[in-house]
């Protein structure tokens, strides 16, 4: 089961590397338009290239370089309907007439992480085509969530809950299949996903309801430290048993 995870990663880097490279510099160009001058315009621009992105994994990545794995339907239709959500944002202006806060440090964090991905890689002793790629769906994950914590507008919490329900599946299979580089996307989930519940129950703070805001931010608080706790648990015990090689 590694070893055919690893050469379906290989096949599609191997075959895919100079579209990637596209991707990767229409991303960059985007997203710094993006950060620099922040707008509407700038905005409708990034979610139309994450719903291309998604795409990208969907068809390519899962449906046909991922064919040989298990349940590759399965993941392809995953991302299928994020892409499709991502249409539909896009599509209806999803956003409330109240606006948030970016978070910048995060956000800028994480929209550059994705191409730290192959330097872990190869730090590990992996040479090419057998490594992770900024245009893989953990990597991509981590770039939506530092998009969606630069937006002023009001998050879509199903977008959110999608990827991260990815994350939990991502911190199942990094021992698994031996691909530490993802305990990345776990990390910077935890933190981000905190913020777009808050930010959502802040905007909503208007309207009375029990328990209050406080208590609220305190379950939060909790439920995403016990999460954290199970990361690193899960963390000591693969560097501990020596799978990072």
């Amino acid at each position: 089961m590694n070893n055919t995870f690893w050469h379906s990663i290989a096949r599609y880097n191997e075959a895919t590397w100079l579209w990637q490279a596209i991707i990767v510099f229409v991303g960059v160009v985007v997203t710094l338009w993006f950060a620099i001058r922040p707008s509407k315009r700038t905005t409708l621009v990034v979610k139309l290239y994450t719903t291309v992105l998604y795409l990208w994994l969907a068809v390519v990545y899962f449906y046909i370089y991922c064919s040989e794995r298990a349940y590759n339907e399965i993941m392809a239709l995953f991302w299928l309907i994020l892409a499709v959500v991502w249409c539909w944002d896009l599509c209806v202006k999803h956003r409330s007439e109240e606006s948030v806060e970016p978070h910048k440090p995060l956000g800028y964090l994480l929209l550059f992480t994705p191409l730290v991905y192959p330097l872990v890689s190869m730090a590990r002793g992996l040479q090419f085509p057998m490594i992770t790629s900024p245009v893989m769906p953990c990597t991509v994950m981590l770039y939506t969530m530092g998009l969606l914590l630069l937006q002023r507008e009001r998050v879509n919490l199903f977008i959110v809950l999608l990827l991260c329900h990815w994350s939990v599946i991502g911190l199942a299979k990094t021992a698994f299949f031996n691909i530490p580089e993802d305990h990345l996307m776990t990390c910077a989930t935890l933190p981000a996903v905190y913020l777009f519940f808050k930010d959502s129950f802040q905007l909503d703070s208007s309207h009375k309801c029990k328990p209050g805001m406080v208590y609220i931010n305190a379950l939060l608080i909790s439920i995403f430290c016990g999460i954290a706790i199970i990361l690193l648990w899960s963390m000591y015990r693969q560097f501990s048993s020596g799978c990072l090689l």
